[in-house]
């Protein structure tokens, strides 16, 4: 079929255009221009009418495999409800304030506890505990001593975590600046260095040497002298004397102070000591370390 256009000029090619001849040309014209409207017009509805046919089928296939009610659950066909939950829902954490679960292994007796967020501590982060709460750390109320040497009161207790390990820091003190520090913490491997036996007073007896410790002990003996552990049964008033060190505090009164530093393998666990006071008695220090739960078991 010849075109409009080669049609147009076999046909007016050798008249010169009048009137009527323009007047034709506008009338061809626009009936094309007419007929390429109605031809979009059909292909957008059949398009249309592909998209109405698909969210029918879509349709029909869901109500096939189950419905979802009002209240945000699915009915399946075989009769079982299922929870519809939102993508705000999905990411939203659970209730904090539910009670934390427990698991049981095959061969345990009884349930583990599990601790939830509230109890547990993130790395970084420090969890103040009161006094009255002291005693119902479970993991370390066994290493509390349950009687202070006199003159010291409870200043603070946390627990914080740094490196994914644990620890439990409690300090008492006189109200200016002698206190009793003590830190409960997992052992770790490094901690192999600093076991030091009661019987090898030559590792540990810091009465020997002078401040600064950095210029007078010698390099191999370090870690012992500075930062002894010692088995828990092992402590004694004899291995405590060797622990004492005299020091002057800073100021105009220059007043002359005592302080000890020790360890104590309990277990799996080690409890760490620091003391500083006027006049520290062995004997009073060994009381208190003793009054811990952990030695009368």
């Amino acid at each position: 079929m010849k075109s409009f256009k080669s049609a147009y000029q076999e046909e007016f090619s050798s008249v010169v255009p009048d009137g009527t001849l323009l007047s034709e040309t506008k009338r061809r014209m626009r009936g094309a221009q007419n007929r390429c409207r109605q031809g979009r017009r059909i292909g957008y509805a059949a398009v249309a009418a592909c998209l109405i046919l698909a969210f029918s089928g879509a349709a029909v296939l869901l109500k096939d495999r189950g419905a979802v009610n009002p209240q945000g659950t699915q009915q399946s066909p075989n009769g079982i409800t299922a929870q519809i939950r939102t993508p705000e829902e999905v990411s939203r954490p659970e209730s904090l304030d539910e009670p934390s679960e427990s698991v049981k292994s095959e061969d345990s007796q009884g349930a583990l506890p599990i601790q939830s967020d509230v109890e547990g501590v993130k790395e970084g982060e420090r969890r103040a505990i009161a006094q009255s709460e002291l005693y119902s750390e479970a993991l370390y109320a066994s290493y509390i001593p349950t009687s202070f040497l006199p003159g010291y009161a409870f200043e603070s207790a946390s627990v914080s975590k740094n490196h994914d390990l644990e620890a439990f820091i409690l300090s008492y003190t006189d109200g200016g600046y002698d206190y009793i520090r003590i830190t409960i913490r997992p052992y770790i491997e490094s901690d192999a260095s600093r076991m030091t036996a009661a019987a090898a007073i030559e590792q540990y007896n810091i009465c020997e040497y002078s401040i600064p410790l950095a210029d007078s002990v010698p390099h191999e003996l370090y870690e012992t002298m500075h930062y002894p552990i010692f088995q828990a049964r092992e402590i004694s008033e004899d291995v405590l004397r060797l622990r004492i060190l005299a020091v002057s505090e800073q100021g105009e009164d220059q007043t002359q102070k005592e302080s000890m530093s020790f360890s104590l393998l309990c277990g799996d666990t080690v409890v760490e000591y620091s003391i500083k006071g006027a006049k520290l008695e062995p004997g009073a220090v060994l009381d208190m370390i003793q009054s811990a739960s952990f030695y009368r078991s």
